[in-house]
Order: C-alpha cells, then sequence, then structure tokens
C-alpha cells in the first residue's frame, strides 16, 4: 500500500513537471530524455562557440608586434587564424567584442591576432582604410599586412617586423567596417 501511495506520488510529481516544462516553451528531444528550451538554443548553442572560438583564440599562439619570430610561430599563427575562420562570422564578432572589452594585458596579447583575422576573413583591399598604428612608409602601407597575397590568390601570413605606436586598434571597429566595406573573403584553400 505503501509503494502504491509513493509512485502515484511520483507519477503526478512527473506529470506536473512535464506540465510546466511544456507550458513553459520547453520541448522534449526526439528521445524523450532531455529537455530545452524552444527559443534558447541559437542563443547558447552561439555562446558556446563564442566561448570555444575565444579559449582558441587565448590559448593559441601570439604574433610578437616588436620582432619577427620563428618560422614555426608563423606557422602556428597562420594555423589558428585559418581554424578560427570557419566559425560564424557573427561568432567572431562577439569574439572581437569580448577582445575588446577584456582587461588592457589581456587584450594586448589577443588584438593582434584578431587585427590578422579580420584581413584574412574579410576581402580587404592592399589600399583599405586601417585601424591600427603600425608604423610604415604612406607609399608602403597595406592594409593586408601581414599577410602577402600568393599566386593563385592563397593568403600567406609573412610577418615582417613594425614597430606599433598609438592608442589601442580599434579591432571591432575595423572588424564592422571590413564586413560592411569589403564582405567575406572567399577562400580559395582553408590548408596551411
Amino acid at each position: 500500500m505503501f509503494s502504491v501511495r509513493v509512485r502515484g506520488a511520483v507519477l503526478a510529481a512527473v506529470s506536473v513537471s512535464v506540465f510546466v516544462l511544456l507550458s513553459a516553451g520547453c520541448s522534449a528531444s526526439p528521445d524523450g530524455t532531455t529537455r530545452r528550451a524552444r527559443n534558447d538554443r541559437p542563443r547558447r548553442v552561439k555562446q558556446r562557440l563564442v566561448d570555444e572560438a575565444f579559449q582558441k583564440l587565448a590559448s593559441g599562439p601570439q604574433r610578437a608586434r616588436t620582432g619577427p619570430g620563428s618560422v614555426d610561430t608563423l606557422k602556428a599563427v597562420e594555423n589558428l587564424i585559418r581554424d578560427l575562420a570557419k566559425y560564424d562570422v557573427d561568432v567572431l564578432r562577439e569574439v572581437v567584442k569580448r577582445v575588446e572589452a577584456a582587461p588592457i594585458d589581456q587584450r594586448i596579447t589577443l588584438e593582434d591576432n584578431i587585427l590578422v583575422l579580420n584581413r584574412y576573413i574579410f576581402n580587404v583591399p592592399a589600399d583599405a582604410q586601417i585601424f591600427h598604428a603600425y608604423l610604415a612608409r604612406l607609399d608602403a602601407r597595406d592594409a593586408l599586412w601581414p599577410w602577402v597575397v600568393e599566386k593563385g590568390g592563397d593568403l600567406r601570413l609573412a610577418y615582417t617586423p613594425s614597430v606599433y605606436s598609438g592608442p589601442p586598434p580599434e579591432i571591432l571597429m575595423e572588424f564592422d567596417y571590413y564586413r560592411k566595406e569589403y564582405g567575406i573573403r572567399k577562400i580559395k584553400s582553408n590548408n596551411p
């Protein structure tokens, strides 16, 4: 008798829980084992992707602003950028916002790769407006720097040392401007 009452109470509690979840805008997965909010999934998935991409950026190799670095470092940065470029542009924009909002000591180490990423994912011409303060002669300024276009149109990271002098780069402004003005680059090959 006691077990019948307990089973009845458990069944009633489960029924009420299912009713509350369904009336609150939740749905069951096809196998009925998990529940998720109907309108919440895209936001949660996007946030997970933003977190994942930001973690890759934060734990990845960093280009040195004042020195050429090694060939291995250049290749590692190039591979990181190619990997990040596989994410949706809206996800990458959220990563850029997070970098721009980061404390200055963390931001300095991340924004350099964002500048490289912006030039890789957007179809930036050499004479485009720039949003950073790397020193270069006006006649030698190339908005694609530090990328060079190879025969066949592939991009290759070819770092030439430069001195950074000025305020922090406007990485989000640059991202939005390049996206609006030049659109997404058609990557010929995403293989390093």
